[in-house]
């Protein structure tokens, strides 16, 4: 009795470490299939890393050691990119060693020689004349800076100069700085928006720390309505070898002098769109005139876009960014759009007219761009002094007399370029949407008067033309 019973507990201890056994060894099997699998992963990765890095001579050491001193040395050809100007570099028997000994005592010293030549006072207007008739002289970079409210038609705009290959076209930049206010509260800077604004026209990142810092926030995109990445583009990017639609970018906020010679060597203009809503109080005066002041080497024009305000509260309704008729947050946000945009036609009349910079200055009515696209783009090519090449002119032509079925498609994106012009800048006048029209007049009467736009008088008595005349 007794031996029978310590054979079946034998028996049963025995058949319980097997399962125990079972489930250990399916355990310890999973876990070496989890780590080969990581292992595999991590080194396809690392051999991928370094087949990138032996193809495109990128590698992280060669750049930090070369890259400042060949962009200041390096000029760059259109049929060359980053590894082109590296590997040139690094191969150039020529090259002078770097002076070791050099310290920030020797930087400072030639401004405290009491030898030094002292700046000529006596140089007059006839000295800048005759220096800027010099025909050895480089012709000034010709730059364009978009202004205006969301919805005048300032994407269409920005994404036309984004189609041409010659221009430089960064579109809200000023959206990095709004968010440093956010994001850095103790970071202080002196006119921000000035500065990156100038940093772009004049193809100079190396002027400020700020314009660095700009470079900083660029890797991915700052805004929905980006209709082109320039940073992302071949011209300071390598396409990857076995990804042939990736691009692979340096870190560029290291690299302001690579950038600044891209962008002055590659590209024959530079764009760049602003919004009001960026910049303190949302006043033209915070930027211009101080940009064309503080630029004079560069021939920087202004192109200033307006909507009348039905028109744009109509379209700030539709993507639900205000609310519509009978909210009474209708009359606020009309006044305070309609108040901000008279404010800024006013500063522009007035203040570069005062310092004979109005030449300078464009003012461009939305409806003028729904009614005649192509045309009204040439205009603005024009007062640019841009030369518009037809692969612009097809795309003008492709996004504003779209088929039924694209137009289908590309209304339902809210900062999609593609529109049928025909009316577009009178949806507003329907009946429907007469009680709000007339709220708007009321709180916009100076920006009305100021347009020479005619008001809606009944639901069906609306005449054809809603521009009358603009009086300045």
């Amino acid at each position: 009795m007794f031996l029978n019973f310590y054979l079946t507990e034998l028996i049963g201890r025995t058949m319980r470490r097997k399962s125990f056994f079972k489930v250990l060894l399916w355990l310890t099997g999973a876990c070496v299939i989890a780590l080969g699998y990581v292992f595999y992963t991590f080194h396809s990765k690392t051999l991928r890393l370094q087949h990138l890095v032996k193809s495109t001579t990128l590698a992280d050491n060669l750049i930090a050691e070369n890259l400042p001193i060949i962009i200041s040395k390096s000029p760059i050809n259109d049929d060359q990119n980053v590894s082109d100007i590296l590997t040139r570099r690094t191969t150039d028997p020529t090259r002078r060693p770097a002076d070791k000994t050099r310290t920030y005592a020797d930087t400072t010293r030639t401004s405290t020689d009491p030898t030094r030549r002292p700046a000529d006072r006596t140089r007059t207007s006839a000295d800048t004349t005759r220096r800027s008739t010099d025909p050895t002289r480089r012709p000034a970079r010709r730059s364009l800076l978009i202004f205006g409210h969301d919805r005048s038609g300032t994407t269409f705009i920005s994404a036309m100069f984004a189609k041409d290959p010659q221009i430089f076209m960064v579109y809200e930049p000023l959206w990095i700085t709004q968010r440093w206010e956010y994001y850095e509260p103790d970071y202080k800077c002196s006119k921000c928006e000035l500065q990156v604004v100038s940093s772009i026209v004049a193809c100079n990142f190396t002027r400020s720390s700020v314009s660095t810092k700009f470079l900083s926030y660029i890797s991915y995109p700052w805004t929905g309505a980006l209709p082109v990445d320039i940073f992302k583009s071949p011209k300071f990017c390598n396409t990857k070898m076995d990804l042939k639609t990736e691009m692979d970018c340096p870190v560029l906020g290291k690299y302001p002098e690579f950038v600044d010679k891209v962008c002055y060597s590659k590209f024959k203009h530079s764009v760049v769109k602003v919004s009001p809503v960026r910049l303190p109080q949302e006043k033209l005066a915070n930027l211009v005139p101080q940009v064309l002041l503080e630029n004079p080497d560069i021939d920087l024009r202004v192109l200033h876009l307006v909507r009348d305000p039905r028109g744009g509260i109509n379209s700030r309704i539709n993507i639900k960014w205000i609310k519509d008729y009978p909210n009474p947050d209708l009359a606020r946000t009309a006044r305070k759009l309609c108040d901000t945009i008279v404010g800024n036609l006013q500063h522009a009349d007035r203040t570069l007219t005062e310092l004979k910079l109005k030449h300078k200055y464009k003012m461009v009515l939305y409806k003028q761009i729904a009614d005649d696209p192509l045309g009204t783009s040439k205009d603005i090519y024009n007062f640019a002094g841009f030369d518009m090449p037809g692969e612009t002119e097809r795309w003008i032509v492709e996004s504003t007399t779209p088929s039924k079925q694209k137009l289908r498609e590309e209304l339902k994106q809210p900062y999609s370029t593609v529109r049928n012009a025909t009316g577009n800048a009178d949806k507003w006048r329907q009946d429907a949407f007469f009680q709000r029209n007339k709220v708007i007049e009321r709180e916009c009467k100076p920006l009305m008067d100021l347009l020479g736009l005619e008001r809606v008088s009944k639901p069906d008595g609306l005449s054809s033309s809603a521009v009358l005349e603009v009086k300045f």
